[in-house]
């Protein structure tokens, strides 16, 4: 396309809502016949009409023989100018395509282009209170008790369990148990006693039987009514009332093992004790870290959101909710289930979900605007950088490649949102910990 201005002018701005606005754009006749003309001359370049080498057609002929497609050509690149002229003047920021209406335009000389263009734009906020966003500080530091913990239930699930010589249950202790069911108002579904293995008096078993086993010795059976939970895993079970066949066969007890380097060993090999209890120890603090960021900036976004009212546009909550809907379809594939079709109430969720969402990415946008943040080139380099590591390629391929996939618009937009809650949580007010 030419290097040209294309002088478009704004007649009138509507705001027809805090994000619809109206705008109508002028072209005078002498824009529109330039343009004419300059379409033709790139046509008599390709143009083959009898008896003319290519290119060497009269313009007028040209225009005649390819009028249609020439004015339909000056029409959608006009339109698609102007509309970004005025919309970069105006400073408004659409998110939807425009609706265009053209009028009665018959290109007759002397007459100008005028059109009507109509758009959801991005409201416009001044955001507020953004300096100053009470946060909660940091937790202390990890301490040897949390260590410990996380070695004593690593222990716990390296235990061994052995025949115990106990002829009574006590809370917490493995038993192995029978246990069989008949429905009671179908007693042909049923199933006959099998053993297994569980914890008891740990809320593992439904609670009636749980009960039993508590108060039965070794070698008792007993007949327990009971009722499946509403959420059990056969759904055909869920909910009904069945009789029980339970006995407790044996009672077990767990040996942990001893805690030295050979235990280490076991967990990660070639470590010592204290080796592996420094990486427990760098764990937790990461795990700590990546939720008091979460936290971090889910406090600033709530306040920023109670701060800052304003209208969402209809169309970024409905695609946010697409994306919300999409995502939950692809965990539930992921686990073999499908997404059922939703109640109203649990829409209104989703919908309430995505508004919250859009209304966070628009204030965090404005604040940038507002602070003039841009993407710091050396994040960017960063990130392409470590993603190359990951992939054992070159920057230069690893960038290619997400060019290719579409997704460096993603990770620049994921790595400026990072820089904005940087700058957020630098101004923030930090607040005890209690």
């Amino acid at each position: 396309m030419h290097a040209h201005t294309h002088d478009v002018e704004v007649k009138k701005v509507e705001k027809l809502s805090p994000t619809q606005v109206r705008l109508t754009l002028s072209f005078s006749a002498e824009v529109v016949a330039e343009h004419e003309k300059m379409t033709a001359k790139d046509y008599s370049k390709q143009a083959s009409l009898p008896g003319f080498r290519p290119g060497k057609a009269p313009l007028k002929m040209v225009l005649d023989k390819f009028q249609d497609r020439i004015r339909r050509d000056v029409l959608s690149h006009l339109v698609e100018a102007g509309v970004s002229e005025a919309m970069h003047a105006q400073k408004l920021y659409p998110i939807s395509r425009p609706r265009i209406e053209l009028g009665d335009f018959t290109f007759q000389p002397g007459q100008a282009l005028e059109f009507k263009a109509e758009f959801e734009v991005e409201p416009e906020v001044n955001v507020k209170n953004y300096k100053g966003v009470p946060i909660k500080e940091a937790p202390k530091s990890v301490d040897d008790i949390e260590v410990d913990k996380t070695i004593e239930s690593l222990r716990e699930r390296m235990g061994v369990l052995e025949p115990s010589d106990e002829t009574k249950p006590t809370k917490g202790c493995f038993a192995v148990v029978e246990v069989g069911y008949a429905l009671v108002d179908k007693p042909e579904k049923s199933e006959k006693p099998a053993p297994f293995t569980v914890e008891l008096g740990e809320g593992k078993l439904i609670p009636e039987i749980d009960e039993a086993f508590m108060s039965m010795g070794v070698g008792e059976q007993k007949k327990v009514v009971a009722t499946f939970p509403d959420d059990y895993n056969e759904k055909d079970l869920a909910s009904k009332k069945a009789e029980f066949d339970c006995k407790l066969v044996e009672l077990k007890k767990r040996t942990l093992p001893e805690l030295n380097d050979a235990f280490a060993e076991t967990i990660r090999p070639g470590a010592t004790l204290l080796e592996l209890k420094n990486d427990i120890r760098k764990n937790i603090e990461t795990t700590r870290d990546r939720e008091l960021k979460r936290g971090q900036r889910q406090q600033i976004i709530d306040y920023l959101v109670q701060k800052n009212q304003f209208d969402v546009p209809k169309s970024m909550v409905e695609s946010q909710s697409r994306r919300l809907l999409e995502s939950m379809a692809n965990d539930l594939k992921q686990r073999g289930q499908s997404l059922p079709a939703l109640k109203d109430e649990e829409m209104k969720t989703v919908l309430s979900s995505a508004e919250e969402i859009v209304r966070g990415g628009l204030l965090l946008k404005h604040i940038a605007r507002q602070e003039k943040i841009e993407l710091a080139e050396e994040r960017y380099q960063s990130r392409i950088a470590q993603l190359a590591e990951q992939w054992e390629k070159s920057p230069e391929e690893t960038e290619k490649f997400l060019g290719s996939q579409g997704v460096l618009d993603r990770i620049r937009d994921e790595l400026l949102t990072d820089q904005i809650f940087d700058f957020l949580i630098e101004n923030a007010k930090i607040e005890p910990s209690k």
